[in-house]
């Protein structure tokens, strides 16, 4: 009977006071969405309640799948990114996660930020921000890693910082732009190319 009710209505399981009903809750809508367009569509309404998982949880578990979950609503999804940048805190709460001491929660972050800025509605100026250019600069040596997703999404959201003179500037003085920035593994090969014909 829960677990129907949890399927009926997951943002009974979301404002739930147990943790781990909560937490049961963001994997099983994590879970329906990925992969499931007409699913993303009916479980938008609850984007508000992931975010605020985001935003108040410090639990490695429940950034993680938060995180997917909203990657997963945002991605080929207009309406989720328009709702989740309705959502006070999101986009910084994914921003924040990358700096997290737990590399899984760096991963699920930086995924689900590169799924969001895919879309020509996410904003670039918090990635302007002088702190978070640094950290994503910083970003970029996890190619030597197994999984090189936290570095390839650090350079996707770094290509979005160059759609203009004036944003290249910014993204000059930290010294992100050189003659050329290559992100190799054993199976792919990254270069940022920037919109306005810079490549970082």
């Amino acid at each position: 009977m829960a677990d129907m009710v949890s399927r009926s209505s997951p943002e009974q399981g979301l404002r739930s006071t147990d943790s781990a009903a909560r937490l049961r809750a963001v994997r099983e809508i994590k879970n329906n969405v990925i992969g499931n367009k007409y699913k993303k569509l009916q479980f938008l309404h609850v984007l508000p309640l992931l975010v605020e998982v985001l935003v108040t949880s410090s639990d490695s578990e429940f950034l993680i799948q938060a995180a997917a979950a909203i990657g997963s609503l945002v991605y080929g999804v207009e309406d989720g990114v328009k709702t989740i940048l309705a959502c006070d805190g999101a986009v910084t709460s994914l921003l924040k996660a990358l700096t997290s001491s737990d590399p899984r929660v760096v991963v699920a972050a930086a995924r689900a930020l590169k799924l969001l800025y895919k879309s020509p509605q996410a904003p670039r100026e918090p990635l302007l921000q002088p702190a978070v250019l640094e950290h994503l600069v910083a970003l970029l040596q996890h190619w030597q890693e197994p999984s090189t997703a936290v570095a390839e999404a650090a350079a996707s959201l770094l290509a979005h910082c160059c759609a203009s003179p004036a944003e290249v500037s910014s993204v000059i003085i930290y010294h992100v732009v050189r003659s050329s920035l290559s992100l190799s593994c054993s199976s792919c090969s990254i270069i940022l190319e920037v919109p306005c014909g810079f490549y970082v």
